[in-house]
This record gives C-alpha cells, sequence and structure tokens, in this order.
C-alpha cells in the first residue's frame, strides 16, 4: 500500500489510511487489499467505490481513482493527450472532457513515460494524441510522432494541431494550470479539425 500512497502523492489525490475508528464518508474512493478488504468490513459507513489493488493492479487501481475523483466511471468514452513543446515540454492528461493530470518536463523522456502510463493503465474506449505544432517548427512533434507511432495502440490517433489556434481555447475552470502546461490543456480540448497522422 505504501507504493499506492506514493503514487497517489504524486498525482495530487488527498488521501487518508482508514481506520477503525473512523467512519468511511459516502463519497469516499477506498483502495484496498486482502487485508485492507477485512479491515473496512469492520468499519461503519459505505464507500462510493471500492477498488481492490489485489483484483486490478497498483497503476490502474490508482487510474480507477482518478476517474472517479473526478465524476467519472471506467471507462472513460474518451482520453486525449495534449503535448505541447516550449522552453519545457508541457502535457495533459484528459478523459471525456476532465483534467487528470498535467506537468512540465525538459525531458522527452518523462514525458514518453507519462503518456504511455496512462495509455496501458487508464480504461478508455478511444485514445487521441494531440501534439502542438508551430508553422515551420513541425519537426520537434514529427520526432515525439516517431518516437509514439511503434508504442502506442495502433487504435490511438495522432494529430497535429496548430498551436495558434488552440491558443484561444481557454476554459476558466482550468485557470490554474499555467505555462506550457496550458498549452498542453488548451492543445488537449481543441476543438477544431487537427491533422491526423497516418499510422
Amino acid at each position: 500500500m505504501v507504493a499506492i500512497q506514493r503514487k497517489l502523492r504524486d498525482f495530487g489525490i488527498s488521501f487518508y489510511p482508514a481506520s477503525e475508528s473512523k467512519r468511511i464518508s459516502s463519497d469516499s474512493i477506498v483502495i484496498v487489499d486482502k487485508v485492507g478488504k477485512e479491515i473496512l468490513n469492520r468499519i461503519s459507513g459505505s464507500p462510493s467505490l471500492i477498488i481492490n489493488v489485489d483484483n486490478v493492479g497498483i497503476d490502474k487501481a490508482i487510474c480507477l481513482a482518478l476517474l472517479s475523483s473526478v465524476g467519472l466511471s471506467a471507462p472513460a468514452h474518451k482520453l486525449v493527450i495534449g503535448i505541447d513543446f516550449g522552453k519545457n515540454i508541457g502535457f495533459a492528461i484528459v478523459a471525456d472532457g476532465e483534467l487528470l493530470h498535467y506537468g512540465i518536463s525538459p525531458s522527452l523522456h518523462h514525458v514518453i513515460n507519462e503518456v504511455m502510463w496512462f495509455a496501458n493503465n487508464l480504461p478508455y474506449l478511444e485514445l487521441t494524441l494531440r501534439i502542438g505544432a508551430i508553422n515551420g517548427k513541425e519537426d520537434e512533434a514529427l520526432i515525439l510522432v516517431s518516437k509514439l507511432n511503434s508504442i502506442l495502440p495502433r487504435s490511438a490517433k495522432i494529430e497535429l494541431v496548430n498551436e495558434e489556434s488552440s491558443s484561444s481555447n481557454k476554459p476558466r475552470r482550468f485557470s490554474y494550470v499555467k505555462g506550457d502546461a496550458r498549452a498542453a490543456l488548451n492543445i488537449a480540448l481543441f476543438s477544431g479539425e487537427g491533422i491526423e497522422i497516418e499510422r
């Protein structure tokens, strides 16, 4: 359960260890293993979701908790990942219009690992990767496309999005996301037509 707590912290999800002295509220998401399941049977209250890590594994349990924390159930209909090349590389993970995770990194390797973690662990029906490209600087985006093309599921769509067109899309409810991560979020939420890369 220590690995789960570490991952929850990484994603900014607040949690507390279950205790027999605390009542579980009806909006709680509970992640348990075999031992935790036995303890849960002795705690009062009924959570909205119980995820048994022994059945789904740590990474899928975290993804199910992430979906539930934004009011979604599994599988997500559409998982969209936006990537922005700037001073750093911004990324945003969006499921059915809800922001699950975002960040920035100078490392393309780190961003690819984040993208693949979600692509491999989050239950979804459709995956679209949108990469921001500025006219005349498409080479950076195409490097990422070539790296991801062989490791993403074949059903995934990869689109190049004109960053200048996507920058007008700034939903207020995500105003706390700044910089290159904000640009990646705008790319993920872009409602116009991107150029789909043939795979």
